[in-house]
């Protein structure tokens, strides 16, 4: 089904991030939650924090985070928090779980992301602070980044006692539309236009008939 012009517009508007925005990625196997807020995003740098979103109810530890992105690198760390635990590979090693991702870089606080240290990893409801990385972000927008984040969590009070989250529940707090509902937008928006379309035709006619 074609779109028009008007409902393409405004699909691209729902989906364009145009300031700060936090995603929530979910646990693969537990309840963990973690967050990804980008403070910017430009086409040679990123500013991001992480943080430790998993209910009180779970204790664990956020003890990495990675990122596979569709770009190449290098990448290079220019900017970290001071007094963190977190160290920037560029070789973090394999996800946990997720065998098909190969990570460009990550903030880790072992030798790896799947071997980390949970003393130093953030608790429940901890935030990193800001990192800055350099390197190619070109054509990516910030959900696209959030889609390919891998964040690791140990000592989780259950069973399995490690986890990795990835994949975007919400977005600043909002859940994150279904396919259906971004067509449900789209066709919205067309009604809008069509409407728009015709009150002009009705109002020019009325002109044209008074002249």
């Amino acid at each position: 089904m074609l779109l028009t012009a008007a409902a393409l517009g405004a699909v691209a508007l729902c989906s364009t991030t145009a300031n700060a925005d936090t995603f929530t990625l979910g646990g693969n196997q537990t309840a963990v939650r973690g967050s990804l807020t980008i403070a910017s995003l430009t086409n040679g740098q990123i500013v991001f924090s992480f943080a430790n979103a998993t209910p009180n109810s779970l204790s664990s530890r956020l003890t990495g985070i990675g990122f596979d992105l569709p770009t190449n690198g290098p990448f290079s760390l220019t900017n970290s928090p001071v007094g963190t635990n977190f160290t920037f590979s560029t070789n973090p090693g394999n996800v946990p779980q997720f065998n098909g991702a190969n990570l460009d870089f990550a903030e880790i606080t072992g030798n790896n992301i799947a071997g980390g240290n949970p003393p130093s990893g953030l608790a429940n409801g901890v935030s990193s602070g800001n990192f800055t990385v350099t390197g190619n972000f070109a054509g990516l927008s910030q959900q696209t980044i959030a889609q390919n984040t891998y964040i690791r969590f140990q000592a989780i009070d259950s069973n399995p006692s490690s986890d990795v989250a990835n994949g975007i529940i919400t977005i600043s707090g909002s859940p994150v539309p279904e396919p259906s509902e971004w067509l449900a937008m789209g066709m919205a928006a067309t009604s809008v236009g069509g409407l728009m379309i015709r009150a002009r035709r009705r109002k020019g006619t009325r002109e044209t008939l008074a002249a």
